[in-house]
């Protein structure tokens, strides 16, 4: 049997998910595969990549175990063996399907397209579309403002109370002027949503791709304001739950901002409540995954692990790397619970890291959670006693 790549399949590169809601999140040497028809994105390093794409004409197994038998000088029966599991699980996600299979069209579309009015609202431009939820640019055209619209589809009573508690963590934190402004929630038969501020900059991922040449002094005064924007978020008894490189903004006043709030909990309030089960794979602390399967989560998030999210986070931005790695979801899980963090000997920039900013990183990430800063304020005065610290003996130095 003949197969061949999805018409579903979109591979992306960094630069290309700007914009995008994502289960996973891509860095250095790494591929996403997105699935429009479900919604879904998945991870996978270069090589899975090509294997796939080795699909792009329709061609059996046997064929193309042949075809990479031939390129890497190897016996087929030994090629076979190490890309069988890989053609099966490619098979399992619905990358390839069988040459003769019919596929259903994607099943998430945008509620309203571009130029049309919603209330008060111009959609300018689809950011997002998902099952449940749409993602919009917009002109408020009360005001000529450009807006974000963030909708529910599908209002049903625990869907819109969840909307309408990231609004009111947007609301609670808009004082901080960390987060995008929150501005209306509107409730109506058939569609739920909220406005915000637009956010004009780039994402960390977008930084990290294209400023490889920043001074080393701007680094990590950005490292700062990204702990200092988190610090006030906890102080507000906020848990942000699913901290991650494109949840980051770097606006053109060169300002700090934290978007997605739809995984956060009031750390007092709801303590009790039910586990989220989101969050970005990479970033998830170890007391709250399992090694046998990534679709369960064993405790909410809390301060703890925010400040896990938060290291993971600073050490992509100085090394455009995970601290943890691995091909499958097992190896993945077992890295984060089990492996040391381990530190490239430059940042991506080209300069040393100070030692007490990587001591900082190995106690955000420490695999108990006793271990680490309480908390971003612990992290914040940390980070900001050894910067003074330094600043001191610089210029104790230049005075000798």
């Amino acid at each position: 049997m003949r197969y061949q790549i999805s018409k579903h399949i979109q591979f992306l590169h960094p630069e290309e998910c700007s914009t995008i809601q994502l289960d996973t999140f891509v860095l250095q040497n790494r591929i996403l595969i997105r699935d429009t028809k479900d919604d879904r994105s998945f991870l996978v390093n270069p090589t899975i990549e090509t294997f796939i794409k080795k699909f792009t004409v329709a061609k059996t197994l046997d064929e193309i175990t042949a075809e990479i038998a031939a390129e890497v000088h190897t016996p087929v029966i030994d090629v076979k063996k190490i890309i069988l599991p890989f053609f099966n699980h490619s098979k399992y996600r619905h990358f390839i399907v069988s040459e003769n299979y019919t596929e259903k069209e994607p099943s998430a579309v945008a509620s309203f397209a571009i130029n049309t009015i919603l209330d008060e609202y111009k959609i300018e431009k689809i950011i997002d579309v998902n099952s449940n939820i749409d993602v919009y640019m917009a002109t408020d055209l009360n005001s000529a403002n450009t807006v974000v619209i963030k909708l529910l589809k599908r209002p049903n009573e625990q869907a819109v109370e969840a909307l309408k508690r990231e609004y009111n963590f947007l609301e609670t934190l808009s004082k901080t002027g960390v987060t995008p402004l929150a501005y209306t929630f509107i409730e109506r038969d058939k569609y739920t949503y909220f406005t915000q501020q637009f956010v004009d900059g780039l994402s960390l991922p977008q930084f990290i791709k294209r400023k490889k040449n920043t001074p080393k002094k701007l680094v990590l005064d950005i490292a700062a304001e990204i702990i200092e924007a988190f610090e006030k978020i906890h102080a507000e008894n906020i848990v942000h739950g699913d901290i991650h490189p494109s949840n980051i903004i770097l606006t053109n006043k060169m300002q700090i901002k934290v978007l997605d709030f739809g995984l956060a909990i009031h750390h007092e309030l709801e303590k009790d409540e039910l586990i989220n089960f989101g969050g970005a794979y990479f970033f998830m602390p170890p007391e709250r995954i399992k090694k046998t399967t990534y679709k369960k989560f064993t405790r909410k998030p809390d301060f703890s692990s925010d400040v896990f999210q938060l290291g993971v986070v600073l050490y992509t931005f100085l090394y455009d790397a995970y601290p943890f790695n691995g091909i499958t979801w097992e190896e993945l899980a077992t890295a984060i619970k089990e492996k040391p963090i381990e530190f490239p000997p430059k940042s991506q920039y080209g300069f040393l890291v100070p030692e007490w900013l990587k001591n900082s990183i190995a106690m955000c990430v420490a695999k108990k959670p006793s271990a680490r800063f309480a908390n971003a304020h612990e992290l914040y005065n940390a980070i900001s006693k050894k910067r003074m610290d330094n600043a001191s003996k610089i210029r104790s130095a230049i005075k000798i």
